[in-house]
């Protein structure tokens, strides 16, 4: 219910972003339609958390993490681990095929990209409470094995995503794989939220930067139309990410009980 819910909101979002004019609104300029849309899926968060306070009588913090909250230090850990990777693989990316064409100044990017990057945060998690949260705990319940709920919970965020062809699915499937896996691994949604924000800001710098022109490029394109190579590069991106963070989990030890609520010692808790 929870998630007919949610795509009838992101329906009717898109719908609106569509009707927003070419040039969009100011500071967003051709990004509106990414920013209307990006708005209303983080409304996931706040839904999910009444109905779990109400119908699921648990706390809502539960949908983040086995301490049944957000552990803002584990989270800034993994937002600066994936930052950092990102910005490695860029560079060398960038050094290989160059820059694109189509600069759009300092004057132009600075204010579209500050307000992105307030959207994404929200978008990211708003989408991560739902996915490898909700669905990921539900999922879970039914089979009692995390393995076939990563995958189920992997299928459906693809569906929801229209891919317009195979590598575009392909792509999406083994994304969300690998979010789900960094959910059940370390405890929580965190890595998971730190790997798909740094992924979304990326997109969001790159058609901000290059493709804020209308008639430039096609802003409206997602995970779910990339080509082969793109699904190759972005897929090789994703595994690098996916494995910086589960490394460091590793290495900093989250609690990582799979059942939701389960007391854990203070020392992990603090993490």
């Amino acid at each position: 219910m929870a998630l007919l819910a949610g795509e009838i909101i992101i329906f009717a979002a898109g719908v609106l972003a569509y009707r927003v004019p070419q040039a969009g609104l100011p500071v967003l300029g051709a990004q509106t339609a990414h920013a209307v849309v990006f708005g209303a899926i983080g409304v996931y968060a706040p839904v999910l958390a009444l109905l779990v306070r109400t119908l699921g009588r648990r706390p809502a913090g539960t949908l983040v993490s086995v301490t049944g909250r957000v552990r803002w230090r584990w989270l800034g850990w993994c937002v600066l681990a994936a930052a950092l990777t990102l910005a490695v693989l860029d560079t060398v990316l960038f050094r290989l095929h160059g820059m694109p064409d189509g600069w759009v100044g300092w004057s132009s990017f600075l204010p579209t990209i500050a307000a992105f990057v307030v959207l994404v945060a929200w978008q990211v998690f708003g989408e991560e409470v739902m996915y490898r949260g909700l669905l990921l705990q539900a999922f879970g319940r039914l089979t009692g094995s995390p393995w076939p709920a990563i995958g189920a919970q992997a299928v459906l965020w693809m569906l929801v995503h229209w891919p317009s062809n195979v590598s575009g699915a392909v792509f999406l499937i083994l994304f969300g794989g690998m979010l789900g896996f960094l959910t059940v691994r370390t405890g929580g949604i965190e890595a998971a939220v730190a790997c798909h924000l740094v992924m979304n800001v990326l997109v969001s710098v790159y058609q901000t930067a290059f493709w804020d022109q209308p008639g430039q490029a096609p802003v409206n394109q997602t995970a779910g139309d990339l080509n082969t190579l793109g699904m190759l590069v972005n897929l090789y991106i994703v595994l690098c990410l996916c494995g910086v963070l589960a490394a460091l989990a590793w290495r900093r030890r989250p609690a990582h009980t799979t059942t939701p609520g389960t007391p854990v010692e203070p020392a992990e808790a603090a993490q």
